[in-house]
């Protein structure tokens, strides 16, 4: 599975990396195999996804609506590497 860790800062998250889909497209894509939602994009990281990749990343969590999910929290990732 993956792992959260916390500090008073900041939050690393580790898992392998997935695509997601949602009804009416109301998901970042990106996401940590059954752990959370990604927003890669924000930060111009999409061309670091790599399919199935064990990762850490780091970020902070925001909250988002969509017409069909409502409001939901999605962890915004500001850096990203893979682990070996």
């Amino acid at each position: 599975m993956g792992s959260i860790k916390m500090t008073e800062n900041q939050v690393v998250l580790s898992g392998n990396l997935v695509k997601l889909v949602a009804i009416g497209g109301e998901t970042t894509g990106f996401g940590l195999e059954s752990t959370i939602e990604l927003d890669l994009r924000t930060n111009y990281l999409e061309d670091r996804f790599m399919e199935n990749a064990n990762v850490s990343v780091v970020g902070s969590f925001k909250l988002v609506e969509g017409v069909e999910t409502g409001k939901r929290y999605v962890f915004v990732v500001s850096k990203i590497e893979e682990n070996r």
